[in-house]
């Protein structure tokens, strides 16, 4: 009796491993063969037309006046702001915060056409 029961748990264990591996052997094919199917469609090379962008044209700013030469060489600045901000300090003018802007009601430094008018003022006057 003993070797009769034996003999079934090891069919049935035998049986359901076998199901088991035929079943998950199956379903892994069937996902490979769509796998395949989907790569063919998808290797379909769509061609698109190139598209030239033109390229950037290179602005030119005039200056309607030609900059003062400081006799400063050194102190020479890449930025306007700074070379006439540097004149201003030679030439014993304040820039920093001379004036309020009314909107804001705080105090600010002088612009560059400020600046300009300032030591063109102290140009004449001396």
């Amino acid at each position: 009796m003993e070797t009769a029961i034996n003999l079934i748990d090891t069919f049935l264990y035998f049986c359901i491993w076998g199901f088991s591996y035929l079943l998950i052997t199956t379903f892994l094919v069937e996902l490979q063969e769509e796998f395949k199917k989907h790569l063919e469609i998808s290797s379909t090379v769509i061609c698109i037309e190139q598209i030239y962008f033109p390229q950037p044209v290179q602005l030119t700013k005039e200056l309607s006046q030609p900059q003062p030469v400081t006799q400063y060489r050194k102190y020479r600045s890449k930025t306007r702001t700074t070379e006439l901000r540097h004149l201003c300090d030679v030439k014993g003018i304040d820039w920093y915060y001379t004036s309020i802007n009314p909107e804001t009601v705080r105090k600010r430094h002088m612009t560059v056409e400020e600046m300009e008018r300032a030591i063109q003022l102290n140009n004449s006057s001396t």
